[in-house]
């Protein structure tokens, strides 16, 4: 059974979970603040479609100290570009049954269309 789902993230309970490589030591984190809409449905992927963002200064990696560098001018820069975004170019189907691939663009330090 397929169905279409149109979805709009909930502040509060709502985030985006991130792992990365980091001297060949994989650590993650979470932003909150996610905002957006995402369009879904399984039997017309051209038709579906992702437009969120994520409050940039609310990274949280577990590590206070690594947060803070994390928010300055050299990494997300926080203060000038307060927001993350991300929209999705295509919605394809994986090699296991429920699962898709998301191909997107991944906006960091750009300035919020206000």
């Amino acid at each position: 059974m397929s169905f279409s789902q149109t979805l709009t993230p909930s502040d509060a309970s709502s985030k985006v979970h991130f792992v990365i490589k980091n001297f060949g030591v994989k650590t993650g984190g979470d932003f909150g603040g996610l905002k957006g809409s995402i369009n879904f449905n399984p039997a017309n992927l051209s038709s579906s479609s992702f437009s969120v963002s994520v409050d940039a200064k609310t990274i949280d990696t577990d590590n206070s100290s690594r947060d803070e560098h994390l928010k300055e001018d050299e990494y997300l820069d926080v203060v000038k570009y307060p927001v993350i975004t991300m929209k999705s170019t295509k919605i394809t189907t994986s090699t296991v049954a429920g699962r898709y691939y998301m191909f997107a663009n991944l906006t960091i330090k750009a300035l919020p269309n206000l």
